[in-house]
């Protein structure tokens, strides 16, 4: 008995169709692979993964601040030093940031004294006299 293309059950399931190979092969074709040379890609790795943070905390230049700490390197580091650590770095940013602003009004108040003053405008619509 020939299966009915248009009957689909659990016993006459649907043809799938198969991916089309774009001919495109990202991963590797290679087999074994010596440890000698994994070892020297994982430790190239991990150089790389080291700049990489590097320049996230220090910019591609380099050059590191000299106030800067990095806690991590403590010894015995406990999740509660980092949260002081955390609290201390609020509050120099607001303080930082109440400078700026600040800096930022009195600048504004300079501008504001050096400018001539406006002449008023003249008025657009007819006014009315009042009597």
């Amino acid at each position: 008995m020939a299966k009915n293309k248009l009957i689909r059950s659990r016993y006459n399931p649907p043809q799938e169709r198969g991916e089309r190979n774009c001919g495109h092969v990202i991963t590797e074709q290679t087999g074994f692979i010596p440890v000698k040379t994994r070892i020297k890609q994982y430790q190239d790795a991990g150089m790389r993964l080291d700049q990489y943070r590097h320049a996230l905390y220090h910019g591609m230049d380099g050059e590191i601040p000299d106030d800067f700490e990095d806690i991590t390197l403590r010894p015995n580091l406990d999740l509660a030093d980092t949260g002081e650590v955390e609290e201390k770095a609020k509050k120099i940013r607001k303080k930082h940031l109440e400078a700026a602003q600040l800096a930022a009004e009195a600048e504004i108040a300079m501008q504001q004294e050096k400018s001539p003053p406006a002449a008023p405008e003249a008025p657009t619509e007819p006014q009315e006299d009042k009597k």
